[in-house]
């Protein structure tokens, strides 16, 4: 996919189902660019996710380091690519080519920093989970799963107390 003119730009989207841990990469460019991930609906009100950096041509074959970021369930990014070089021509003769990766690793969901408090309140940080439907469940043997409470957390990490019950010892999390 080139790009050719200085300062001529190309622009992907990106979007995941569920929070994941984005890697984008750069491989076998035939550029000098500039690239950066950004959120927003229109030009005048785009917020930078992971600034400007810079793709060098010089190197065949080689592979860039990735930007990485975490990307929240139902927002859109935008991943744009910059020419730098007044002209087109590249080393081989390629016009402003480059090859794109992206991985998309969905945020595995834990629950951290487990205290039973004094008053029989059970504590923790829900990390990973954030805008999705969760169950907290308790068990006395691991075999038999009763939910205590549902959440939809909204931070990362989310800090949850529950009421346990005199039965439960063992906690899990399941997400939709």
């Amino acid at each position: 996919m080139p790009i050719c003119g200085k300062e001529a730009s190309r622009w992907f989207k990106i979007q995941v189902a569920v929070q994941s841990d984005v890697q984008i990469g750069f491989t076998n460019a035939f550029i000098q660019a500039s690239a950066a991930v950004w959120t927003g609906n229109e030009l005048t009100n785009l917020e930078a996710v992971v600034g400007h950096r810079q793709i060098r041509y010089d190197i065949p074959n080689s592979v860039y380091p990735s930007y990485e970021f975490r990307a929240q369930a139902g927002v859109t990014y935008l991943l744009q690519v910059v020419n730098l070089r007044e002209r087109c021509d590249t080393i081989d003769g390629r016009l402003g080519e480059f090859e794109l990766r992206v991985k998309a690793n969905a945020v595995t969901i834990q629950l951290r920093d487990p205290q039973l408090l004094s008053d029989g309140t059970f504590s923790f940080d829900l990390s990973g989970a954030v805008n999705r439907n969760c169950q907290i469940q308790g068990s006395a043997d691991f075999t038999s799963w009763s939910t205590i409470t549902n959440i939809l957390p909204t931070t990362d990490p989310e800090k949850t107390t529950v009421t346990p019950g005199l039965a439960n010892r063992f906690f899990r999390v399941q997400a939709n």
